[in-house]
């Protein structure tokens, strides 16, 4: 009985995982201003596919002081160059101000294996920057403006089984993934070994009952 308590307090204190708000990037028009949450506390995952022009995204930050860390994840097979511009909007909105730029083509890149996601990405090193007070845009692009990325920005609370497993489902479709590579990662896998140990359990007491009923 002991045992039985401590996996069912193991699964409980699993259905509350990492958070990841994942959201597909379709631009309304080519070149489109993107939302993009710079300062949420969850992790957050922008799937985006570059079919010509480069994509957009666009943020606004109050009075303090954000510190922000990206990172772009690609296809283990794929070898695209992805660049990132950062620029800040002038107060009078006539122009911009370069803030940061990444060259894709001198960017290391390099495998990592994600149990969580249960597939390799080809990403690049985490990149921090601090932005202040006005809005912000930052661009991601090739040199042919082609290929399928995950822009990862960072955070940290807690989230529902529910909603992990959604994201992560969602990523692995994103990059080609058929429906049963979910069944690799360890949000299904230890679910489902758990509830096939409990029910060996289950039956083991069962028939250890009836055997000493019948003495």
């Amino acid at each position: 009985m002991r045992l039985l308590v401590v996996c069912i307090l193991f699964g409980i204190s699993f259905a509350t995982v990492a958070a990841s708000v994942t959201e597909t990037v379709k631009p309304v028009t080519p070149y489109a201003p993107i939302p993009f949450d710079a300062v949420g506390t969850t992790e957050r995952m922008y799937l985006g596919a570059l079919i010509g022009d480069p994509h957009l995204y666009e943020f606004t930050i109050g009075n303090e002081v954000t510190t922000t860390t990206i990172e772009l994840l690609q296809h283990r097979e794929a070898t695209v160059p992805y660049s990132l511009l950062l620029v800040r909007v002038n107060d009078n909105e006539r122009g911009v101000k370069e803030v940061l730029r990444v060259d894709g083509r001198e960017q290391v890149w390099h495998d990592q294996f994600s149990a969580r996601f249960g597939m390799t990405f080809r990403t690049t090193d985490p990149i921090t920057f601090a932005v202040g007070r006005g809005t912000y845009r930052l661009e991601v692009s090739t040199p042919d403006n082609d290929g399928s990325y995950a822009l990862r920005v960072d955070g940290g609370q807690s989230s529902s089984y529910g909603s992990v497993v959604a994201s992560v489902h969602a990523v692995q479709a994103h990059f080609g993934y058929p429906l049963v590579a979910i069944l690799l990662t360890p949000y299904v896998y230890v679910p489902v070994a758990l509830l096939v140990f409990v029910g060996i359990y289950g039956v083991w007491r069962w028939r250890r009952s009836l055997t000493h009923s019948s003495v």
